[in-house]
């Protein structure tokens, strides 16, 4: 039987997503089971990295880094549906 697993990572906050991408880096990294990912696990952590210093300049910081934060955090969205 084929489990339905739905990833609904739209109601995540953006510290779940960071999370959520890290977590999905580490398991891939070095895992014979995907030998050759869509996304570069290199890109991912570039981008965990870029989001978390971007959740940390958006907690006491102006709009514009919060729209930032955002834009980052669709980007991960985006790549981990990818992945």
């Amino acid at each position: 039987m084929k489990a339905d697993i739905k990833l609904t990572i739209t109601r995540l906050t953006p510290v779940k997503v960071n999370l959520l991408l890290s977590g999905v880096a580490n398991s891939m990294d070095n895992n014979p089971a995907f030998p050759d990912p869509v996304v570069p696990i290199a890109d991912m952590r570039a981008l965990h990295i870029r989001l978390w210093e971007a959740i940390t300049l958006a907690t006491e910081g102006s709009r514009q880094s919060k729209l930032v934060r955002n834009g980052i955090v669709v980007a991960a969205m985006h790549m981990l549906r990818t992945q």
